[in-house]
């Protein structure tokens, strides 16, 4: 998802003795082409917008989650979903019948599920209860940083908070649906959560 709104895709590593998420690097940006997206999933070098992105991590020892949205359909003038489109670039298959070497995709959909469940599974990543911190930015992650610190809550005029549930504005919740994307694919319930497409 992602193409008037900004797509985001975080590169993140886990270490699962301490239980502490780090992102590493990110590509957010609207308008990205799928084949784009898969190039940087692969770790070549892609330019958009005019700036250079380079993936830390691959698709060859790595996983990819992403939210349902890349089931959708929506968008796509040939009918083809995100999904499908990233199928057929790992099966080697390109633009106008062009077949490559394939590539390993170890890709991982996360259901649609509660917001608030997802936020409070966020949350508790953030900082525990006894005040352990587990999820780590590197400041190369300019965009995430920017739109962690912009994610509010719907408040009245006295700036009580009047709903749990975020806003909504298609900008700077992108970063934040993939954060919780992650810690629950990474969560103790994410069987039920995971549909794989492998």
């Amino acid at each position: 998802f992602g193409w008037t709104h900004p797509m985001s895709i975080g590169c993140w590593q886990y270490d699962r003795s301490r239980k502490t998420l780090y992102r590493l690097a990110e590509l957010v940006a609207p308008g990205i082409k799928p084949e784009t997206y898969c190039r940087y999933l692969t770790g070549e070098e892609v330019i958009v917008a005019g700036q250079r992105y380079k993936s830390p991590l691959t698709t060859d020892n790595a996983t990819v989650v992403a939210g349902m949205e890349i089931t959708q359909r929506r968008q796509e003038a040939d009918g083809m979903s995100n999904l499908q489109r990233m199928q057929q670039w790992f099966a080697g298959i390109r633009p106008g019948g062009i077949q490559v070497a394939p590539r390993r995709l170890d890709l991982k959909v996360i259901r649609n599920r509660s917001i608030q469940s997802g936020i409070i599974a966020t949350r508790a990543m953030i900082e525990t209860s006894g005040g352990e911190r587990r999820l780590y930015v590197d400041p190369v992650c300019k965009k995430y940083i920017d739109d962690i610190t912009s994610y509010s809550y719907p408040s009245d005029d006295d700036g009580y908070v009047r709903s749990e549930e975020p806003i909504k504005d298609g900008i700077v919740d992108n970063t934040m649906d993939e954060t919780r994307y992650i810690i629950e694919y990474l969560g103790p319930d994410r069987q039920d959560s995971i549909w794989t497409t492998s």
